[in-house]
């Protein structure tokens, strides 16, 4: 703290704020030039023949005529130059007016006293009392702690002839700036609600964005470091600071100053601005829980829906914020899943009085639920279904090489922001009007070449993506435009997203494609990347085959396609063989069950067995010589496990004695019998091997001692004797193994 010597101009400096020094203060508003703390040290002389010098002169004259030896002028006894003094001395700023002895209050837009005979009543409308509420000084924010922390006040003219104190205009004082008699005279703030408080500056400004959070820490009690350049969040910082402290709800009481169907807010006021409406100085407001955590506001809130059509979703409900008496007064939530809600329609506050015609006579009673008020909303993204309270589209990105031709639309269309305004019917957003909105997009080389995006169907059919047609002679890439619904800042809009698909080999891989804003993906490179969902991965196979077609490809390849999902990734494998080949070349099918189990290891193994047992089953549809040619690798037997008349009918069938017809003994067992027969062989490799030793085939009938269905000698070769799943991995060496 610094003083200034009344009589010498001279500096000292007090460590103490509250030691026995006795000091005036002086509380004006700030011209563009000003007598600073450097022209007081560095040069008196010419600071003191200044004309706005004069200020500071008759402070110290005034002082000297009251007993005060030393004064405080905000202008010259702070160095600005240090930030640390600066904010050291805005934070005990509200301790520098509370603990002078008397405060000089100087209005320069007044230049004459109250007229003889003028009373303060508090109802008097005479033109010198609108003058003198008028005046700048009571719309400055700075100026609002000046007038209520100082126990004196004494109010003065232009030319320093003397007003009044505070005491002797304070009932027109608390008409017309809406703070109490007893807290104009020092009393304190005491039951002061939170939301009353900030409305006493509703109407005030400051110079600086963040000082109309700055001017209020004494008012709340609150010290915090001032980050100039941050702009509007420094009054959110002074409500999460004011939250700290006190419980009392009607901080979230507040209407916003504009009037808007689509914008989503959280349950913190933009500025003071906003609290102007506060009326209720007796409300009871100070109940329940809330705090801020790393995802939001979290608070405990009673919710009723807004309709029956809403009373199943809690789309939208109220939020009950104060409970007083019968009186309820709530705001109106917007659910954007689990427990995150937004503030919509923030431009009302709803009473029992007007709740009452939305509330059904049926609604059981408010349940309380934990709600969280998300920091921010850029997180949440939905599909591009139409919403009441959609804003618009927003082309958030395109390559390059592409532009925009022209838009058609009867919507607001802004190029600068590249922003689509919908136009939304006047009652309660009900819908929008007609909308037309059609996107053309060319190539900066070839004008000539264009896409049409038709955005308005996106809000009518979601879902997937929109191929445009392919970069010429760049093979394996496309267009694709996507369209998806999340947040710009507090409107919910459509972000229109053109990008590129791209892979190895578009047509060969579909389970490579990705979708990326970057033409080439490079070792390194950053870039916005995503795999495919099913859906778009049967748009594009949808496109591939048309292109197939178009292009006169061969038409003789088969696919057999099995996709099986393994931890948020999608594994697509496909085998591909041309029939003709097939026929010149057999494939051994346990060489295709190696492939096919290599290729899909990773999978779940809930779903193995169908995988491999649909595959298979394709193979043997198509492939006959395939599986005339594997099945008799696939038998099993172990002569030392057989039963008797088994190994009686394989002698006999070695020797030539029994006749081809003859069935084994599994075929006279059901089939959950012939299952467990056959799993209880299939032990391990060696098992598998002894067997193809011990038991000789027959070339004219090579499923002797095998069940009656293939399929199912297959499966029990997936199950272990416990009946467990076999790993993937040690199945496929095992059937390396038995072909090696």
């Amino acid at each position: 703290m610094r003083l200034l010597h009344a009589k010498t101009f001279e500096f000292k400096d007090i460590i103490d704020p509250h030691t026995d020094t006795k000091y005036a203060i002086l509380s004006h508003t700030w011209t563009s030039k000003e007598v600073v703390y450097n022209d007081l040290v560095y040069s008196l002389p010419s600071a003191q023949q200044r004309p706005e010098f004069a200020k500071v002169r008759f402070t110290a004259q005034q002082a000297l005529e009251d007993g005060f030896e030393y004064i405080w002028v905000d202008s010259c006894c702070i160095d600005k130059s240090s930030s640390a003094e600066l904010s050291e001395s805005i934070n005990s700023m509200y301790l520098l007016y509370k603990n002078a002895q008397i405060c000089y209050i100087y209005l320069e837009d007044i230049f004459e006293p109250p007229p003889t005979g003028w009373t303060d009543d508090g109802d008097n409308d005479e033109p010198w009392t609108r003058s003198f509420v008028s005046s700048r000084w009571f719309t400055r924010g700075w100026t609002l702690q000046e007038l209520i922390a100082p126990r004196k006040g004494v109010f003065y003219t232009k030319d320093w002839q003397r007003i009044g104190a505070k005491r002797e205009l304070c009932l027109t004082l608390a008409t017309h700036t809406r703070i109490s008699s007893p807290t104009l005279l020092g009393e304190g703030f005491g039951r002061t609600l939170v939301a009353e408080r900030m409305s006493w500056a509703a109407n005030r400004i400051t110079t600086r964005v963040e000082d109309i959070a700055y001017c209020l820490l004494g008012i709340f009690d609150i010290n915090m470091p001032l980050l100039y350049g941050e702009g509007e969040r420094a009054f959110l910082r002074l409500q999460h600071e004011i939250i700290k402290k006190t419980n009392d709800r009607s901080i979230f009481l507040w209407k916003a100053t504009e009037e808007s169907h689509t914008s989503f807010r959280s349950l913190f006021a933009q500025s003071p601005a906003e609290f102007a409406f506060f009326f209720n100085h007796n409300l009871y407001a100070r109940s329940g829980r809330f705090e801020i955590t790393q995802e939001g506001l979290e608070i405990d809130l009673a919710l009723q829906p807004t309709s029956k059509e809403e009373r199943a979703s809690y789309d939208e409900v109220f939020g009950i914020v104060v409970y007083e008496g019968r009186t309820l007064y709530s705001v109106v939530l917007r659910h954007l899943g689990g427990t995150f809600f937004a503030r919509v329609d923030a431009s009302d506050i709803f009473q029992m009085d007007n709740l009452s015609q939305y509330l059904l006579e049926d609604a059981p009673p408010p349940k309380t639920f934990p709600v969280i008020i998300p920091h921010t909303l850029d997180e949440f993204i939905y599909e591009s279904q139409y919403d009441s309270r959609l804003w618009g589209f927003y082309l958030a990105y395109h390559p390059v090489e592409l532009q925009i031709l022209k838009v058609k639309t009867n919507c607001i269309w802004d190029e600068e922001k590249k922003t689509v305004e919908l136009k939304v019917r006047e009652k309660d957003g009900d819908g929008p009007v007609e909308t037309e909105i059609q996107l053309v997009l060319c190539e900066v080389s070839n004008p000539d070449q264009t896409y049409e995006i038709d955005l308005a169907s996106k809000m009518y059919r979601p879902g997937g993506f929109q191929m445009l047609g392919t970069l010429g002679a760049e093979e394996g890439q496309n267009y694709a435009v996507h369209v998806k619904k999340q947040f710009f800042g507090d409107k919910l809009m459509n972000f229109v997203h053109v990008e590129y698909i791209v892979g190895d080999g578009l047509w060969n891989r579909p389970g490579a494609w990705t979708i990326s804003s970057e033409r080439k993906l490079t070792a390194g490179s950053r870039f916005r990347i995503r795999r495919i969902t099913r859906e778009e991965s049967n748009v594009i196979q949808e496109y591939a085959s048309q292109q197939r077609q178009e292009d006169n490809n061969e038409s003789d390849i088969e696919s057999v396609e099995e996709t099986t999902e393994s931890i948020g990734q999608t594994h697509t494998t496909t085998i591909k063989e041309s029939t003709d080949v097939a026929k010149q070349r057999p494939l051994a099918l346990p060489e295709k069950i190696t492939e096919v189990v290599d290729k899909i290891v990773s999978a779940p193994s809930e779903e193995t067995t169908e995988v491999v047992d649909r595959t298979v089953s394709r193979l043997s549809n198509d492939m006959t010589e395939v599986k005339e040619q594997i099945l008799p690798s696939l038998r099993e037997e172990n002569t030392e496990d057989v039963p008797k008349e088994t190994s009686s009918l394989t002698e006999e069938k070695a020797s030539g004695c029994v006749k081809e017809e003859t069935s084994p003994p599994y075929a006279k067992q059901t089939p959950s019998q012939a299952q467990d027969s056959i799993t209880s062989n299939t032990g391990n490799a060696a098992t598998l091997s002894s067997v193809d030793q011990a038991a000789p085939s027959s070339s004219k009938n090579p499923l002797t001692l095998r069940p009656k269905s293939w399929k199912t000698r297959l499966q029990a070769l997936w199950t272990t004797s416990k009946g467990e799943k076999r790993n993937p991995r040690r199945l496929a060496g095992m059937l390396n193994r038995k072909r090696a």
